[in-house]
């Protein structure tokens, strides 16, 4: 009886490990929820993406009867989007391109809202509503996201007021004499 268990212990944390394993390689996302949301999730975030704790700027999305209101051109980067559903039925959002494919943790009431991060490449993204023929009746948006934007000054967006060079001075040497007129 004891062995069984062991056994049935081993097999489970197995399964465990080799689930947890399939969802991570197949772009498996993290299901958070802030207060005041419903939800939310984090997709696709390397470490050195999820260094800073500081959220971006949220950016609104409103969802209506087979329309999605939201910028159509964003940079690469980590964007958060408060989803907001102001239409009469249920609705939900989908980011699906340059191999990710994520939506929010629940379909939305009319009225609720929910955030979502993403970290987006460069390329082009369907963004849609999933629910019903939603889709089909034209509640999707084609999605632009483009490299960001360097500085014309080559500064990646350091100012000259942000930068201050000090003079330098170079240590010169001076002649030293030795003790006693350089005897010893």
């Amino acid at each position: 009886m004891l062995r069984r268990q062991a056994y049935l212990i081993a097999l489970g944390t197995l399964m465990m490990l080799l689930v947890s394993l399939w969802v991570s390689t197949m772009g498996g996302s993290i299901r958070t929820t802030q207060a005041g949301h419903v939800g939310g999730n984090v997709s696709g975030l390397s470490p050195a993406q999820q260094v800073d704790p500081t959220p971006p700027p949220a950016l609104e999305v409103g969802l209506t009867e087979y329309e999605i209101s939201m910028p159509t051109s964003l940079s690469a980067g980590v964007h958060s989007f408060d989803v907001a559903n102001n239409g009469e039925s249920e609705h939900n959002l989908v980011f699906d391109g340059q191999g990710l494919e994520i939506e929010l943790a629940e379909d939305l009431d009319p009225g609720q809202d929910q955030n979502i991060q993403v970290y987006l490449r460069p390329g082009t993204y369907a963004v849609y509503c999933p629910v019903g023929n939603h889709r089909e009746q034209g509640m999707e948006i084609e999605l632009t996201v483009e490299e960001p934007e360097e500085e014309p000054d080559g500064t990646d967006g350091v100012t000259g007021s942000d930068v201050t060079e000090e003079p330098t001075e170079e240590p010169t040497e001076e002649p030293t004499e030795e003790p006693n007129g350089g005897s010893y």
